[in-house]
C-alpha cells in the first residue's frame, strides 16, 4: 500500500541522506520502515529488504544494496524501500554487508541539567557508584550519585556535614539510594568563604543529552489532563507497591504530584496526574523496575543451581491514542516515549 503522506514528508526532508526513517500509523496500527540509500547521481541503485527478524523487544533489519553498471545513465536520483509491519518495534537496527544504516529520526528532546546549592549531609560509595545527600533551603533531603571513581570519593570524604555545596545534576536515570531517587550529577563545588572567585558556577539551566536513553515511538496530542495505565504480566496489588517509584518531573526536574491508583482489571495501575499538566511543555514518566509486591516470588525464581535470576517482566503503555504498546523490562533498561507537544520519559531503574 501507499506510504502515508507524513512519511513521505520525512523521506523528502531527509532523502540525500543515507539511513531510515520510521512512522506509526496510529489509525492502522501499522509501523512504517523507510530504508535510504542517499543521494546518487547515477540511475540503477537500490536497497531492498531481505529479512525482518524481532528478539527481545527489538527489530533487526537486514537489507541488500544492487550498484549500477558502469554504463548507468546519469541523473541525480534517490532510492528508497518501505516496509510495514504491525509487528515492528521502533528500537530499530538496518544493517547491509556493507555495513550499518543511521538513524535519521531527528534525535529526543535535549535532556537537561539543574543545579542546586544546600547543606551537605553525607556520603557513601560502592563498586558501581559515589553517592551523596544535601539539604536543600526547604529542609528537602536530595541525593545525587556518579559513577566510582577514587578521586571522586577522595573528593567527596572531605566534605563536612553542614559545608554549604552546590552540585549540577542531569534528569537522566535515577537510583534509588537511602530511599531518595538519586540524580546523577557532573559537578560538585564546596562553597565557602575561601571559594575561588574565579570558580564557575552557572545557577541557569543548561541542555544535554543523556545517551542512556532509547528512543521508543512517537505519537501526538497528548491531553492535558492524561491518565496513563500501566498493565503487568503479573497481579498488582496496588497496597504493596511502593509509590515512590512511580513519579513524573517536568523539563527542570521539579517533581509533580500524581495519584497511583488500581486500574481496570487486578494486573493494571493507574497514574493520574493531580491536576493538569500545563500546554506545551515537557513532563517525564518514571517507572521504576522493582513495582510488585515485596516479595521474591514476585521478582525472582530458583533455578537448577539455585542463583537468583531476574524474572522478565512485560508492560504494557496505553497512550490513549492508537493500540496498546508492549515492552519488555529488564534492570539497567530504559528508554524515553516522544510526544509532539508532550514529551514523557519512561525509565526503569535498579534497586
Amino acid at each position: 500500500s501507499a506510504a502515508p503522506n507524513e512519511l513521505k514528508k520525512l523521506i523528502d526532508a531527509k532523502k540525500e541522506k543515507q539511513g531510515f526513517l520510521y512512522y506509526e500509523d496510529k489509525s492502522s496500527g501499522y509501523i512504517y520502515v523507510a530504508i535510504l540509500r542517499g543521494e546518487k547521481n547515477t540511475l540503477g541503485y537500490e536497497v531492498h529488504v531481505k529479512s525482518v527478524t524481532n528478539i527481545n523487544g527489538a527489530t533487526d533489519i537486514q537489507v541488500i544494496e544492487i550498484n549500477p553498471d558502469k554504463e548507468s545513465v546519469k541523473t541525480m536520483n534517490y532510492p528508497y524501500d518501505i516496509i510495514r509491519s504491525k509487528d515492528i518495534t521502533t528500537n530499530i537496527t538496518v544493517k547491509s554487508p556493507n555495513g550499518e544504516y543511521k538513524n535519521l529520526m531527528d534525535k529526543p528532546p535535549a535532556m537537561k541539567t539543574g543545579c542546586i546549592i544546600g547543606s551537605f549531609k553525607k556520603a557513601s560509595y560502592n563498586n558501581k557508584y559515589v553517592y551523596i545527600v544535601i539539604e536543600d533551603s526547604r529542609r528537602n533531603k536530595n541525593a545525587y550519585y556518579t559513577a566510582y571513581s577514587s578521586s571522586e570519593w577522595k573528593k567527596l570524604s572531605k566534605l563536612k556535614a553542614g559545608d554549604e555545596v552546590y552540585i549540577k545534576y542531569t534528569l537522566g536515570t535515577p537510583v534509588t539510594y537511602d530511599n531518595l531517587s538519586a540524580l546523577p550529577y557532573n559537578e560538585i563545588v564546596l562553597l565557602n568563604e575561601n571559594t575561588d572567585d574565579n570558580v564557575n558556577i552557572d545557577i541557569g539551566i543548561l541542555e544535554i543529552f543523556d545517551l542512556n536513553w532509547a528512543n521508543l515511538h512517537s505519537c501526538n496530542n497528548v491531553d492535558i489532563n492524561k491518565v496513563w495505565t500501566i498493565k503487568f504480566n503479573k497481579c498488582v496489588n496496588i497496597n504493596s507497591i511502593d509509590k515512590d517509584g512511580i513519579y513524573i518531573r517536568d523539563i527542570s526536574g521539579n517533581k509533580i504530584p500524581v495519584e497511583i491508583l488500581p486500574g481496570p482489571d487486578k494486573y493494571s495501575i493507574i497514574v493520574k496526574p493531580a491536576k493538569n499538566y500545563s500546554y506545551g511543555q515537557t513532563y517525564y514518566l518514571f517507572i521504576s523496575s522493582d513495582l510488585m509486591q515485596r516479595d521474591a516470588e514476585h521478582y525472582h525464581k530458583r533455578n537448577s543451581s539455585y542463583k537468583w535470576n531476574d524474572i522478565k517482566k512485560m508492560i504494557k503503555v496505553n497512550k490513549g491514542h492508537g493500540p496498546q504498546k508492549n515492552f519488555s523490562i529488564y534492570k539497567d533498561w530504559y528508554g524515553y516515549k516522544d510526544f509532539n507537544g508532550y514529551r514523557m520519559m519512561f525509565t526503569v531503574t535498579v534497586k
